[in-house]
């Protein structure tokens, strides 16, 4: 399962990753992208439909601009890291139609937490339609 994150804050990002990183599963490895046009141009090419996507906006007018590329993330797990938890924010964010909507100030570890759960349900997924699933 791909996971992409959308974060120009090198402090925030770094927070993530350092909260997460014991966290994912070894198989999630993220591919970071620190500008809207760096995220853009990966959103123009080819995704694959398993693919997650954590947006950490800095702001409600940078969550907002990440709307104007919702049509390119309609088929993606979504997850949303608000800056605030204000209405306007919140509203914003769950324009994505997120699967989660997280505190951007908290630990992250309720995303690990999210983030684990869909690469598990996909490799279940996955091993199910090899035909292999195993029954307990």
């Amino acid at each position: 399962m791909p996971l992409w994150v959308y974060c120009r804050d090198r402090n925030r990002l770094s927070k993530f990753m350092q909260a997460v990183a014991s966290l994912l599963p070894d198989t999630l490895i993220p591919d970071v992208f620190p500008s809207a046009e760096s995220f853009f141009e990966r959103l123009r090419q080819p995704t694959p439909p398993t693919t997650s996507v954590l947006l950490m906006a800095g702001d409600a007018s940078e969550l907002s601009h990440l709307l104007s590329m919702n049509d390119f993330l309609r088929n993606l797990r979504i997850i949303v890291a608000v800056p605030d938890e204000s209405p306007e924010t919140l509203g914003l964010a769950r324009r994505f139609w997120p699967r989660y909507i997280a505190s951007g100030e908290g630990d992250f570890s309720d995303v690990a937490a999210v983030l684990g759960k869909m690469a598990k349900g996909q490799k279940a997924a996955d091993r199910q339609r090899k035909g292999t699933c195993r029954t307990q």
